[in-house]
């Protein structure tokens, strides 16, 4: 298998645990950083209740490690024919965003159908993409702005078998800074998921699978603000 699409594949098996613990800021060296994740990890391993076909199975450190890599997946897509003019200086290249915009969409009924969702992400623009998860792109379709993803593991979409694929619910989620304003992904994000949800009868929830409100919605916004460009 070729190894840049085994690292994706790799990549996207945490997907289906972000749901409770994706919005955290990342600040690598930090002791409030590492503190916030370990409390984050113990309430996902407490909290069964989310909807689901398949039981979750992962050890705390293999969640760390997909969280790390997974959040370079929307920029890698951006920045990947982009030369690095400063290899080995860390601080005028940061590989890493210091946020991550999440909601989801999850079915009222138990699942989703494979068919629903190819005909729900068509008809708000989503593209899918060679790593089996979708994303809106930019409008010349050079830049990507945020993916969506299953919830269920192993995360990707089987593509060419959609008709029997079934899903609990699927995730949207993009990396700030980004390559537009945060606040532009922020509102596109939004009415997409919401759109999602109304064609998929689905209720939208925010990064603690609660049920996504004016509050949630407020707090994220200002997360966006924080990134004009």
């Amino acid at each position: 298998m070729d190894p840049d699409k085994l690292r994706i594949i790799l990549l996207i098996l945490g997907i289906l645990l972000i749901a409770g613990i994706f919005l955290w800021e990342r600040h690598k060296g930090s002791s409030e950083r590492k503190s916030r994740r370990a409390a984050l990890i113990a309430e996902h391993d407490e909290d069964s209740s989310m909807p689901s076909h398949h039981e979750d199975i992962q050890h705390d450190d293999a969640l760390s490690r997909h969280l790390d890599e997974l959040a370079g997946i929307v920029r890698e897509g951006n920045e990947g024919d982009q030369p690095d003019e400063n290899v080995g200086d860390e601080s005028t290249h940061p590989h890493e965003p210091e946020e991550i915009l999440m909601m989801s969409v999850i079915s009222r009924r138990k699942y989703f159908t494979g068919d629903a969702i190819i005909s729900a992400m068509r008809s708000v623009g989503l593209t899918a993409g060679e790593d089996n998860i979708f994303y809106r792109c930019s409008h010349d379709e050079q830049e990507r702005l945020y993916a969506v993803a299953s919830m269920v593991e192993p995360g990707f979409f089987p593509l060419e078998d959609m008709r029997r694929f079934t899903t609990s619910g699927i995730t949207l989620f993009g990396t700030l800074p980004g390559p537009r304003p945060g606040v532009r992904i922020f509102e596109d994000m939004c009415e997409t998921a919401d759109k999602l949800a109304a064609f998929l009868d689905g209720t939208l929830h925010d990064a603690n699978r609660d049920l996504l409100d004016d509050e949630a919605l407020e707090k994220m916004r200002l997360i966006a603000e924080r990134y004009p460009a």
